[in-house]
Formats: C-alpha cells, structure tokens, sequence
C-alpha cells in the first residue's frame, strides 16, 4: 500500500513525539518524573597533625670536637679567673685585661652579686692545644659563697672547660681544676689553686 506524502508526514511526526516522551521519562505516564536532585555534602575537614620542630643542632653554642687539635697527651693544664660582670659590665682579667684587685695575702676580690668566669686550657709536650680524653673537673671550696651555674648542661660551657657561677654571700673560697689526671695550675705565678675573698 502507497501512503501518500501528507499521511507519511503524519506518520512520522507521531513516531518522534513518542521517541521524545520516552527520552523524557515520560513513557506513557500521565505523571512527570520529578528531577532529581542531590544534597549538598557537608564537608569534611581533616586536621593535620602540627609537626615536631627539629631542634637545630648548630644552635649548639660550642663544638666539642677535639679532631682538629693536636694529639695528646695532656700534660700541661692551666686555669684561671677570665672575668667578672659586675652590675652588667665585665671587667676582663689578663692577659687580655689588667689585673685584678688583690689583698694584702694575695686573694682576688670579689663582690657579692658578681657573676665569675674560669677559663683552662690544655697543651701537650709540644705546647700545643691538644686533645684530652675526659673533660676538666672544677672543684669549689665553698660552694655556699660561690655557687656554680649549671642550668644549661656542660655542653654550653665548653665542654667543661669553662666554670660560671654567683658571689652570693661574703666568704673565702678557692678553685681548682684538673684533666686526665693532670693537676691544674694557675696562670699566676703556677699556683694551685686560685684564692678568691668575696665581700
């Protein structure tokens, strides 16, 4: 059977009105299709953990590193009082600075409220600065009138080559050192040990 144009063209239209409804949903339904729609998420924050500072290793004041000094062994070690703060100015003592007040029986003077710094030194048989084996021992006669700072550790005081500490009453005291079995002497006239009077 021939269709004539006008009935194909009908025929035609109806077939894509169909096609679209079903492409709609439609499919026939008298109800359309609601759109579908999503919920927002909330969200979701995840914390990161604060990490640990890495302390900075060359924050470390002094380097203990004995490689580079000549070899050992100690056989001379020397020690002496190198400064006092005293109401926030240092007075530096030899060989850099002058001499320090003495009294008539020889003993340096002291203040109560001075901040003191024991400088030693090591040297081989050649006279050089030389590597030692365990650090220097400081010993303090009275440590009631002169007490020894230590909050810091050793390690900020070179490797214990360095003694600090207060006046904090008036007294007699004297400072010794020694390392690697090696008896400290002073850089004053040799003595053994260095005699302080604080007043």
């Amino acid at each position: 059977m021939k269709l004539s144009r006008t009935r194909l063209s009908v025929l035609l239209s109806s077939v894509s009105a169909l096609a679209v409804l079903a492409a709609c949903g439609g499919g026939g339904s008298s109800s359309p299709t609601a759109p579908v729609t999503t919920q927002p998420t909330s969200a979701t924050t995840t914390t990161q953990p604060t990490a640990t500072p890495t302390p900075n290793t060359s924050a470390t004041p002094w380097d203990c590193n004995r490689s580079d000094l000549a070899g050992g062994p100690v056989v001379t070690y020397r020690f002496k009082l190198k400064a006092i703060r005293r109401d926030g100015v240092f007075i530096e003592g030899p060989p850099e600075g002058s001499d320090f007040q003495r009294d008539s029986q020889g003993r340096i003077i002291v203040r109560v409220g001075d901040f003191l710094t024991f400088d030693s030194t090591q040297k081989n048989g050649s006279g050089q600065i030389c590597q030692w084996q365990n650090d220097p021992r400081w010993s303090v006669s009275d440590r009631n009138v002169f007490s020894e700072r230590t909050e810091a550790g050793r390690q900020t005081t070179a490797c214990n080559f360095l003694l600090r500490g207060d006046v904090v009453r008036t007294g007699e005291f004297t400072v010794d050192a020694s390392l690697d079995g090696v008896n400290g002497e002073t850089v004053y006239e040799r003595d053994e040990v260095v005699t302080l009077i604080a007043r």
